[in-house]
């Protein structure tokens, strides 16, 4: 080959491989651009997941979790990186914790969440909603009112703000918050739920019954109207009613937690203790991290007279969350039934350091140190300021009422213990303990008359 040749020869050969440089490096190029592209949908996917329509879903329970959690982790396998993505991954899987009832778990996603995201309303909305689970009702509020400041028009936190106005008694705030629902647009079968659940706050259950009746009439497989159905029902009292409307609703989905748990709630109190315990251990084993069928199970088992099974039962809800201020509250009070009043004081005290505004747990920690009251010159002040709290806190429970009576009585204050007697049966007026003490200390007064008036 001549010289001339083999320079046209080399020639043809870098032209070849510059070709096939360059058709490699646009098929690279277009290759990253369709993985980006691929990633970028995945991670729109999830966040549209995370933010359905009001019209069908007003309640974190009821967001597809799972489905976004799926599709924030298909965004990050095709590349996407940086804070916004990792973020919402972890506030997808603390969104998955709650649904599960892990709320211990829920807890530490979240604040994941916070460290890649910052202030951002959905964190707060699910970090209210948390609170509120756990019974810290103070923080809830706190918390969906930062929700709103950041975003107004969030309607999952006008929907939870409304949960949380019902739960502090305050109706005309969680009616401000519906309203400002329906001027967003939101209609249909969810904002329906929130209608009959203001229903129940408002203490009008028949109104309630008959909207649980309507929507689940309108949309027979709403799961979660059937459910609170079937929880209404059993308010009311028809528990026949309720274990059907339970049944209806485990037909529609053979493993929620939830409805077991109520159906086995329905079963207790038919007296069919057999059957409330199998759903009640179902609906542990459907949802293993959530304390509240283990409450549950502790409930029956007090009410059977196990006292000792009762308390195993809560240690394991509060080994599964220990911030649950409603099981320390019965497991205090399992503990004074069991005799162990220092124990159940430390039960009372844990209760109150989760929710400060619980009346049953002042009233419970007044109770075990009045028992104490020998082992300590404060033990019956401070048992008489948590009675008069509890019955500040909740004054239609007659239960701190009596209980401040019995201490005036252990004192030795005679006739402070007839006027408190006198009050009871003023407001409870066939409370049985109330009328044998009154009747007793008036035996008592009248004896002391007749020694008075003795000649010497």
């Amino acid at each position: 080959m001549t010289p001339h040749l083999k320079r046209v020869s080399r020639r043809k050969l870098f032209l070849a491989i510059a070709l096939s440089i360059g058709v490699c490096g646009a098929s690279v190029i277009a290759l990253l651009i369709a993985s980006q592209k691929k990633a970028r949908q995945a991670f729109e996917r999830g966040i549209g997941l995370l933010h359905p329509p009001c019209t069908r879903v007003l309640a974190l329970a009821s967001i597809d979790a799972e489905g976004a959690l799926l599709a924030f982790e298909e965004a990050m396998e095709a590349g996407l990186e940086g804070a916004e993505v990792r973020g919402f991954y972890h506030y997808a899987l603390a969104l998955l914790d709650f649904q599960r009832g892990d709320l211990r778990m829920a807890e530490e996603e979240l604040a994941s969440a916070f460290r890649y995201l910052g202030e951002h309303p959905d964190l707060a909305l699910l970090a209210a909603q948390l609170s509120h689970e756990r019974g810290r009702f103070q923080n809830a509020e706190r918390e969906i009112q930062h929700a709103l400041r950041l975003k107004p028009a969030h309607p999952l936190a006008l929907a939870l703000a409304i949960e949380i106005a019902q739960s502090a008694g305050d109706i005309g705030k969680a009616q401000v918050h519906l309203h400002a629902l329906r001027s967003l647009g939101c209609q249909g079968q969810a904002l329906g739920h929130r209608e009959a659940l203001l229903f129940e706050a408002r203490g009008e259950l028949e109104q309630a019954e008959r909207k649980w009746l309507d929507l689940t009439g309108r949309a027979p497989d709403d799961l979660i109207a059937w459910i609170n159905r079937a929880r209404i029902l059993h308010l009311r009292g028809k528990v026949e009613e309720a274990l059907r409307a339970y049944d209806k609703a485990l037909s529609i989905e053979s493993n929620h937690p939830h409805a077991h748990l109520g159906r086995g709630l329905v079963h207790r109190d038919l007296g069919e203790h057999r059957e409330a315990e199998e759903d009640f251990k179902k609906a542990s084993s459907l949802a293993p991290r959530d304390p509240k069928p283990w409450i549950a199970l502790g409930d029956l088992k007090r009410e059977e007279g196990d006292i000792a099974k009762a308390i195993e039962c809560y240690r394991v809800a509060l080994d599964l969350d220990s911030g649950q201020a409603l099981a320390w509250l019965k497991m205090g009070n399992a503990l004074v039934a069991s005799g162990e009043y220092f124990e159940a004081s430390q039960a009372f005290l844990r209760a109150l350091h989760i929710a400060p505004s619980l009346g049953q747990a002042h009233n419970g920690l007044g109770v075990a140190l009045m028992h104490l009251a020998g082992l300590d010159d404060g033990y019956p002040s401070k048992a008489l300021f948590h009675l008069e709290r509890a019955a500040e806190l909740s004054p239609e429970d007659p239960n701190p009422f009596v209980n401040i009576a019995l201490w005036t009585e252990r004192e030795g204050l005679l006739m402070e213990a007839r006027r408190r007697w006198q009050l009871v049966l003023a407001r409870w007026p066939h409370l049985k303990v109330a009328v044998e003490h009154l009747a007793r200390i008036e035996e008592m007064v009248d004896k002391k008359k007749g020694r008075a008036r003795d000649p010497i």
